[in-house]
């Protein structure tokens, strides 16, 4: 199959996940890595998300608005090669970082589709347990 190309269509920007697990704290030495331009893993997460829910239309491109809350894009001059730059998002509670948008897919799409649902159960649970507690004798 060939490569899929660039659509020429409007780009069309989808909110990304209300909750988030990310942990700002996560993240490189600076003095070794900077800042990366995250267009790239804003596109296919955009792209992936729409098309495995069924919702990607022919002819436009998708991109989110945004990472995840505590995630960032940071990228380094490979050592071996400096003309080569590699690129890691970190953020992940786990501390674990990720090398590529398609290998972050799994857990974004676990964003999207639980992790804001169980999110806002928790909180609930947590109020009304707390509003339960506070009128007991």
């Amino acid at each position: 199959m060939p490569p899929k190309k660039a659509s020429s269509g409007p780009i069309v920007i989808i909110s990304g996940p209300v909750y988030s697990d990310g942990d700002p704290s996560h993240r490189p030495d600076p003095s070794k890595e900077k800042r990366a331009w995250e267009d790239g893993y804003l596109q296919v997460l955009g792209e992936t998300w729409m098309r495995d829910e069924g919702g990607a239309q022919a002819g436009k491109t998708y991109k989110l608005d945004r990472l995840p809350a505590g995630y960032e894009a940071w990228e380094r001059p490979r050592p071996s090669n400096p003309k080569h730059v590699d690129r890691w998002l970190y953020g992940h509670p786990s501390h674990k970082k990720f090398d590529s948008p398609n290998r972050f897919v799994p857990h974004f799409k676990y964003l999207m589709k639980y992790a804001s649902v169980l999110g806002l159960l928790l909180r609930v649970r947590y109020q009304l347990r707390d509003v339960t507690h506070d009128r007991r004798p």
